[in-house]
């Protein structure tokens, strides 16, 4: 099985820097790679998807919304919100309408229901909980979302069941969150990405060891490659997912929960 993972990024400046590639054939890691913009990166992941039998495509960024906003919005469902979200994304980044925020005091006006999806709730990792999709500042997952969002029906249409709104196949897009992989890791800090990737992953050629360490952006993409390779053996074993819930929020895909025992 093929592994592609996307450290994804929101930002317009340095897109081509910020969105990393990383690839992953059974357990061996095999690039690790920038220079793309988002669409190119997605043209990427259909070419891959043409060519592997078997394909797991993590993407960092959230497939959907709180399932209360979704009625908010009158989306039914999340390919209704990724259809409003290409038409509407981009002012809603300018104009930060609730209950979107980017500053303290914006967010201390805005009174929402609930700023989290119930997969981030139950995604927990070493302290750190997944961001809200609602928040457009700092690690920004809600920026990147939404410049996210629109590419996921091109993904269908190209042949990826997009996990969990449709149910597992050979070739299969899903949400991660790199900190899965990258436990207690203070990834500002070269020094400890370094002693992580020499522990968890020895034995990396010195120059896709290089490619690895060049930056947060490309460490998160690299281990959230190896450990999706780690953890899944097919994307067509992945769960079915039926709750309803699921169904409309989405769901990080998460080894502590999705990946079958071993035989």
């Amino acid at each position: 099985m093929r592994v592609i993972a996307v450290d994804w990024s929101g930002a317009i400046g340095g897109e081509r820097r910020k969105v990393v590639l990383a690839e992953a054939e059974g357990r061996r890691l095999v690039r690790v790679e920038d220079g793309r913009t988002r669409a190119e990166v997605i043209d990427e992941v259909c070419a891959a998807g043409r060519q592997a039998p078997r394909l797991l495509v993590g993407l960092d960024f959230g497939f959907s919304l709180p399932a209360w906003h979704l009625d908010h919005l009158g989306c039914a469902d999340a390919p209704a919100l990724w259809a409003l979200v290409a038409r509407e994304g981009e002012r809603w980044l300018a104009e930060r309408p609730w209950p979107f925020w980017r500053t303290a005091a914006e967010r201390a006006r805005a009174t929402i229901p609930d700023e989290w999806r119930a997969t981030e709730r139950e995604t927990v990792g070493e302290g750190a909980v997944p961001a809200s999709v609602f928040k457009l500042v700092g690690p920004q997952v809600g920026t990147g979302s939404l410049r996210g969002m629109p590419f996921l029906p091109r993904l269908r249409e190209a042949g990826f069941a997009v996990w969990p709104f449709d149910g597992p196949g050979p070739r299969v897009v899903a949400e991660c969150w790199p900190r899965l992989f990258t436990p207690g890791v203070v990834k500002r800090d070269a020094a400890a990405r370094a002693r992580f990737a020499d522990a968890a992953h020895p034995g990396l050629a010195p120059a896709l060891r290089r490619r690895v360490l060049a930056s947060e952006d490309h460490f998160d993409a690299a281990m959230a490659a190896l450990g999706l390779a780690a953890a899944f053996s097919d994307p067509a074993h992945l769960p079915r997912m039926t709750d309803p819930l699921s169904r409309r929020e989405g769901a990080i895909l998460d080894p502590r929960r999705h990946a079958r025992p071993p035989a």
